[in-house]
């Protein structure tokens, strides 16, 4: 198997776990960015809930320095008129006066001496409440008999005359919790509302002029009284699956909710995730350029070697290739340095053949000269038997 296989195994080796790891961990950021979302829905409804409050907490610090006006003490409900209508200017807001049986003395949403009408019984069982419980009281959505509008109040008993002979209440229309309870710059598609304890909405950030003073959703009123606060999934008014983050206002019990599709809310969760998968596919991105490099780098310095060692075997002197790998610059060098003890070797054997070829020469020529001498003895000696023979012969016949 080639090294380019082993490396891609050993990628998937390492890769595979990291997927795997890593869905488990994108579905971890999604539910968590999906806690994140619905969290931030429930902090837009406690902020407005705060709002809410703020408004109603406003008022009863006003509604507290008129009840202690020297003007109740000295029955000057002209005084008290223009001391009310400075507080708040006439339109959204108005200042009530009643007296001990609910009748309305001051109202400053019409001039001073206009007739007020007889008082209702609404009016009167919230005077008597107040008088007897000497404590604030916040009701709910109403229509004002003066003003024809639709508007919720906060009464409290006015500390002048011993706080048994008037209530002072405000009343706010309901377009005035519309300017003030609704914070901007919330997403589109959030719709924030505003309902009483009777489940009346009395402010609503989309279709207020359709659903004001209109009830909710049958059933939803029970579910969001179960808790103080929490998340409801409901299908909205507008039949769209939702999430419903609400709480209810200390001061007043109404109920401030922030409702946002479940698709936002999922969306918002999935850019999260969509986001590190951006991520991590960089990542492998940017790891497989790396393998990609490293593993051609690697395999180049395998073949250098690989050339080297070939080149070796054929007896000749490998060239020495310089890589960025120090494992595989040490085996080079090896290989340059076992091809310089082979060349000495050759060289060591071709100079003992060398001289062995020079020995043999000599020898060879040696024997050559030692036959010829012989030769020549024995030519010697036959030509002075032959030369010895006659006059032998002779002396020998003599």
């Amino acid at each position: 198997m080639k090294i380019r296989s082993h490396l891609l195994r050993m990628a998937a080796a390492i890769l595979i776990p990291v997927i795997v790891a890593s869905g488990l961990a994108l579905e971890t950021i999604r539910q968590a960015g999906r806690k994140a979302e619905l969290r931030g829905l429930s902090e837009t409804a406690r902020s407005t809930a705060l709002i809410v409050d703020r408004e109603v907490q406003g008022s009863l610090s006003a509604l507290k320095v008129l009840g202690s006006s020297p003007n109740l003490e000295n029955r000057d409900f002209k005084a008290f008129y223009q001391q009310a209508a400075a507080f708040y200017q006439p339109g959204d807001s108005w200042i009530v006066l009643f007296d001990d049986k609910g009748t309305q003395i001051v109202n400053t949403a019409v001039p001073y001496g206009t007739p007020l009408p007889k008082p209702l019984a609404p009016s009167e069982g919230v005077v008597k409440n107040v008088i007897s419980s000497q404590k604030p009281v916040t009701t709910d959505l109403q229509i004002g008999i003066v003003s024809g509008k639709m508007f919720t109040a906060v009464s409290v008993p006015a500390i002048a005359a011993g706080g048994r002979s008037f209530v002072v209440a405000q009343a706010f229309a309901v377009d005035y919790w519309k300017k003030q309870a609704f914070q901007a710059n919330l997403p589109v598609e959030w719709i924030t509302g505003v309902t009483d304890r009777k489940g009346l909405f009395i402010a609503r950030s989309f279709r207020a002029d359709e659903l004001v003073g209109k009830a909710g959703i049958p059933g939803l009123l029970a579910a969001t009284q179960a808790a103080k606060e929490g998340v409801l999934r409901y299908t909205s008014l507008e039949d769209v699956d939702a999430y419903k983050a609400y709480t209810h206002s200390d001061l007043t019990g109404w109920t401030v909710s922030v409702s946002a599709p479940v698709g936002a809310i999922n969306e918002a969760a999935n850019r999260a995730v969509w986001l590190a998968v951006a991520g991590m596919l960089a990542a492998f991105a940017v790891a497989g350029v790396a393998v990609a490099v490293f593993g051609r780098r690697f395999i180049r310095a395998i073949e250098g070697a690989s050339r080297s060692a070939m080149a070796l075997g054929r007896g000749q002197q490998p060239d020495v290739e310089r890589t960025g790998i120090e494992e595989v610059n040490a085996l080079n060098h090896e290989l340059v340095g076992a091809g310089r003890l082979l060349e000495l070797e050759r060289q060591s054997r071709q100079a003992a053949e060398a001289e062995r070829e020079r020995l043999l020469c000599n020898e060879t020529q040696a024997r050559e000269t030692a036959q010829a001498q012989n030769e020549a003895k024995d030519e010697f000696l036959a030509m002075l038997g032959h030369e010895l023979r006659n006059p032998l012969a002779a002396i020998a016949g003599a």
